[in-house]
């Protein structure tokens, strides 16, 4: 039988940290996308909660993952990974699906009135 590292406290730190940074740039693109009415913003915000949602799949799919091999999975416990991809791709065809949702709308509706502010 061959060594296995278990490298899954680690992997949960980096989703950890990267899951509040996403958070922290979800809030931002967010706040300033809605208050200067900036689809593109207001999408990436949606990317970054995606990115978000695939941070915390992973810390699940690392929590139920195991990669030591008992009698019932010689291989290990690693097919969690597996459907946390599919997971992932199932956040981010949602997100594409309203972005896309949103531009269509706008290019449909036509242009609306264009604000120009002066800031202070």
């Amino acid at each position: 039988m061959s060594f296995i590292a278990d490298n899954r406290a680690q992997i949960r730190r980096v989703l950890l940290l990267t899951l509040l940074l996403n958070l922290f740039v979800m809030a931002l693109k967010a706040t300033v996308g809605l208050s200067i009415g900036s689809l593109s913003l207001q999408a990436d915000a949606l990317h970054s909660v995606t990115d978000s949602a695939n941070n915390v799949l992973g810390l699940v799919a690392t929590r139920f993952s195991s990669p030591h091999p008992d009698r019932q999975h010689p291989y290990g416990r690693q097919k969690y990974e597996a459907l946390g991809a599919l997971g992932i791709a199932a956040f981010l065809g949602i997100a594409c699906f309203e972005i896309l949702q949103t531009a269509i709308t706008r290019l449909l509706q036509g242009p609306g009135v264009v604000e120009i502010r002066r800031l202070n």
